[in-house]
């Protein structure tokens, strides 16, 4: 069963998946921390995780796959239009603030194959 760690509440679409709610980075007392809130979710296979940047000031990015990444992290990335199975890269580009212009905020990411993601 896919169950949510507190701060991913899931949104149940029509077709029955669910999209989780995930911060990418929290402005802190400090400083801003560098991590995901909630930092593990359960999700069944047909389900997507949605991750917002709530920080105009600091970038964060969502990368599975990182070791096959190659690039300028500034630069636009292509949508991703399949559900990930595991395989190849996946990064949303920057999100929440690029020196270069507007980006989005938030990446939505389906899931097509279970497994441990990191």
């Amino acid at each position: 069963a896919a169950t949510g760690v507190s701060g991913a509440a899931p949104t149940t679409k029509a077709n029955g998946t669910k999209t989780y709610s995930v911060v990418v980075g929290k402005d802190a007392q400090n400083g801003v921390a560098t991590q995901f809130f909630a930092p593990t979710i359960n999700v069944n296979v047909g389900d997507s995780v949605t991750w917002t940047n709530p920080s105009s000031a600091t970038p964060h990015t969502v990368t599975f796959n990182p070791q096959l990444f190659q690039g300028d992290p500034t630069a636009p990335v292509a949508p991703v239009t399949a559900p990930f199975d595991g395989t190849g890269l996946v990064n949303s580009g920057l999100l929440g603030f690029s020196p270069v212009g507007p980006v989005a905020s938030s990446f939505t990411l389906g899931f097509s194959k279970a497994g441990s993601y990191q």
